[in-house]
């Protein structure tokens, strides 16, 4: 976890400098995408230890003077729900339909209507707030992992940073997201409901691969409206953002088809020039 956080490092900081920033983690089902991710208490994953190092950071430079506030949704049967409410409102809204509207604000890039974002001021009311959205998060039993994350998992960080000296002030915004993974019914042997939700987050992350394919060939037109993920995501996927994409793979046998095709993407995503 620390190696791997030695690497997602220099994007976390860009967002204190103003930029759009956006951190992935891809992969099938069961590869430890969320143990990347979130981790637990004992070897945290990106989540918890971005969080800690923006308040570190932040504290260190007298010159600046740093705000932070925090949002969690999910993106679930292409819907996007809000992760930081009560238990027994978040599953009556799943039940229910409920989807917030996305919107572009001319400041703050993409919106999303009615989504609660809090004020936090120190690592501690941080994590109290993922721990909220982690326990409202759906998960389920398929074939291939039996406690799979069944939606799409978006951890914003909105930064306000003010230099003292001149009052000049830079917005940045920062995405930890946390995918559900790809899979192939044949395997995951998913039925019903769960079986809704693999297709749509399969083609969710098709969508998500499109984008990529238009970015790399620089393309005029990037399909960011093809999916509710991308729709969210477009303002820190182009232009000058930064993005990282963490694939995680599985070492077993069986899943070597997957694993090839996750690398394949990777390679692919390597070789986009933002900007």
């Amino acid at each position: 976890q620390q190696h791997v956080y030695r690497d997602v490092r220099p994007l976390v900081l860009s967002a204190l400098e103003g930029y759009n920033a956006c951190i992935l983690a891809y992969g099938q089902t069961g590869s430890g995408k969320t143990h990347t991710m979130q981790g637990p208490e004992s070897d945290p994953g990106v989540t918890l230890r971005t969080l800690r190092d923006l308040f570190q950071q932040s504290s260190r430079d007298p010159a600046v003077e740093c705000s932070f506030s925090l949002s969690v949704l999910e993106v679930y049967n292409e819907r996007s729900l809000d992760l930081l409410v009560d238990p027994r409102t978040a599953e009556a809204r799943r039940v229910s339909k409920h989807d917030l509207p996305v919107r572009v604000d001319v400041v703050r890039g993409v919106m999303v209507e009615g989504l609660t974002e809090l004020g936090v001021e120190d690592e501690q009311s941080a994590l109290d707030i993922i721990a909220l959205a982690q326990s409202n998060r759906v998960v389920g039993v398929t074939h291939a992992n039996d406690h799979s994350s069944r939606s799409h998992l978006i951890v914003t960080v909105y930064i306000t940073t003010t230099v003292r000296s001149t009052g000049k002030t830079h917005y940045g915004k920062l995405h930890l997201v946390d995918l559900a993974g790809s899979e192939r019914q044949a395997k995951a042997l998913t039925q019903g409901a769960a079986d809704v939700e693999s297709k749509h987050i399969n083609r969710s992350l098709s969508s998500l691969q499109d984008v990529f394919a238009a970015l790399l060939a620089k393309e005029k037109h990037i399909p960011f409206r093809n999916s509710k993920l991308t729709q969210l995501l477009q303002d820190s996927l182009a232009g000058n953002s930064k993005v990282l994409m963490v694939v995680t793979v599985s070492s077993r046998v069986e899943d070597a088809r997957e694993s090839v095709a996750s690398l394949a993407l990777a390679r692919r995503v390597r070789s986009i020039v933002l900007g």
